[in-house]
């Protein structure tokens, strides 16, 4: 009887990692084994099978599968250099300020001024951490019961390829870091239609690095959310959050035009995004006012320079709730696969500097339609049409494809 399998990990997109000072950093046991048993759950249950007791670790944990994993980087690590870029800057007279991670990460941040800033970077920052030689994984299960004619052992080579295919690890993993598949295996682009009833992709032909890839992730997720604001370098580069957009369309206000208006400063002056101080308190008056921008993801502030203000955003109970929007990379695509939403989201009421907003309710926000949404404006291209990678395309179970092409 097998009680054991090897398998070799190829990383796509580098981890940012908080233990990146130690030998050879790389995927956290501890990280991935929580994640993997909660999946095997979910597939088993998608086969119609039930988990015997003798699979768990302990009879009272019903999650924990009683089985040892091993994670092993045996190369040499291509680390960011952030720490010591900033300390530079600080010895120089510069404000910290690297950006060797990626403009689409902004946690490396300290507070405090000579000595005392240079050793907070050094406890606190993160730095990213990449393979391009393979990466060993062990799974190790002595368990005998059978399912099916399936072990533990069996459901986990059976599960572990797929598994990888649709998560990423470590921080920002929403936002594409920390991927990485089974090396030498074939396509496994059809079996995602077991998880995701709808799920979308970009492709690229030419094999691009995951640097063009991570930054077209950071584009599609800002314009999903906020949007864009260059107008300090082109007047006309104002690009709105598409769901903004989305839920305007069903008389759904946001919450951004709510700060404006019943929690910043009066608006005395003209603002980057309005043409006129009229204009401004136009747009601001919008009745239904939601958070609408909570369901992608709960942001702890939010900060307006111009006006010099911190908006905190609070809850008695949710502290923390990460964006339902996956963006995985593979080797030839960039998926963007919909996670489920928690109910305890919907029809939220939350704090903006003590003043009281709700986020919509079910009935008044769907994730896939949403994503359609986003996806065919997208494709037209009605904003960022300089955006140089090529349309989404939408799938569903069985591969129907169904792909809004640019009018």
């Amino acid at each position: 009887m097998l009680y054991k399998k090897e398998f070799k990990l190829q990383q796509l997109t580098p981890i940012i990692h908080f233990q990146h000072y130690q030998d050879n950093p790389t995927l956290r046991a501890t990280e991935v084994k929580p994640k993997l048993d909660r999946f095997v759950h979910v597939w088993m249950e998608k086969k119609g099978l039930q988990i015997p007791e003798e699979w768990y670790l302990e009879k009272d944990k019903h999650y924990a599968l009683n089985y040892k994993m091993r994670i092993e980087a045996t190369g040499t690590p291509i680390k960011s250099t952030t720490i010591e870029d900033d300390i530079e800057r600080i010895k120089a007279g510069k404000r910290p300020g690297s950006t060797k991670i990626t403009q689409s990460y902004f946690a490396n941040m300290v507070s405090g001024t000579g000595d005392e800033r240079i050793n907070n970077i050094r406890k606190t920052y993160k730095e990213t951490v990449f393979y391009n030689e393979p990466i060993d994984l062990t799974v190790i299960s002595f368990c005998k019961k059978t399912v099916n004619s399936f072990g533990l052992l069996d459901v986990l080579i059976e599960t572990i390829p797929l598994f990888f295919m649709i998560n990423n690890f470590g921080t920002r993993q929403s936002k594409g870091f920390g991927s990485f598949v089974i090396a030498d295996l074939p396509n496994l682009h059809e079996k995602i239609s077991e998880i995701y009833p709808a799920y979308y992709y970009i492709e690229y032909k030419n094999q691009e690095d995951y640097n063009t890839k991570l930054g077209d992730i950071w584009i599609m997720s800002n314009l999903m959310k906020s949007g864009f604001n260059y107008t300090f370098k082109y007047k006309t580069d104002y690009y709105k959050g598409r769901i903004f957009k989305f839920m305007h369309k069903k008389g759904i206000g946001n919450d951004k035009a709510f700060i404006k208006k019943k929690v910043l400063p009066p608006c005395n002056n003209v603002h980057t995004d309005c043409k006129s101080k009229t204009d401004c308190e136009k747009k601001q008056d919008i009745p239904n006012q939601k958070f609408v921008r909570a369901l992608l993801g709960l942001p702890g502030f939010f900060e307006y320079k111009d006006r010099k203000t911190r908006v905190d955003v609070t809850h008695d109970k949710i502290k923390r709730f990460k964006s339902p929007v996956l963006f995985k990379v593979d080797k030839d695509r960039v998926y963007i696969l919909p996670q489920e939403i928690d109910e305890k989201m919907f029809g939220e009421e939350f704090k903006f500097n003590g003043k009281k907003i709700s986020t919509p309710d079910s009935s008044e926000f769907n994730l896939i339609e949403f994503l359609d949404y986003f996806s065919e404006s997208f494709n037209k291209r009605e904003d960022l049409k300089s955006f140089k990678s090529s349309q989404i395309t939408r799938l569903t179970n069985g591969n129907k494809t169904i792909k809004k092409e640019v009018k």
